[in-house]
């Protein structure tokens, strides 16, 4: 393609002359540069895929630990039925209660993520409450 840029006004201070086949070279190492992007972005999306199926995958355990939750807050240990056993008396309305049944809640959730296996988790979460 014929310059029909004049000599003197490529070389003038602080004008930087760039011809249709610089632009072009320009053009194909910017795409170069961005189809070497491409695996990179693959990966960070598959990642978010796999981080939301486990997500997915862990909300259907949420209707069991919600039930399982309120069966804990209803649980009441009256402390002069113990007869000296070491059970961890916690009175239903404090904050300690809430706590441990957090606590005991995380724990059956890890377990449920962690196992696929059929099973009794309230008694489980019954167990790990009182003791």
């Amino acid at each position: 393609m014929p310059c029909n840029v004049d000599i003197a006004a490529q070389q003038t201070a602080g004008i930087t002359f760039v011809d249709v086949d610089a632009l072009s070279k320009i053009k194909d190492e910017t795409l170069q540069n961005r189809k070497a992007e491409v695996p990179k972005a693959i990966n960070i999306i598959n990642e978010h895929i796999a981080e939301f199926k486990e997500w997915h995958e862990m909300r259907r355990h949420v209707p069991v630990l919600k039930e399982v939750k309120n069966k804990l807050k209803g649980i009441q240990i009256d402390p002069s039925l113990l007869n000296g056993e070491c059970l961890n008396y916690v009175d239903s309305s404090s904050a300690i209660h809430e706590e441990k049944i957090q606590k005991v809640i995380n724990t059956l959730a890890t377990k449920m993520r962690h196992s696929n296996t059929a099973g009794c988790n309230y008694i489980e979460a019954i167990n790990n409450y009182i003791a």
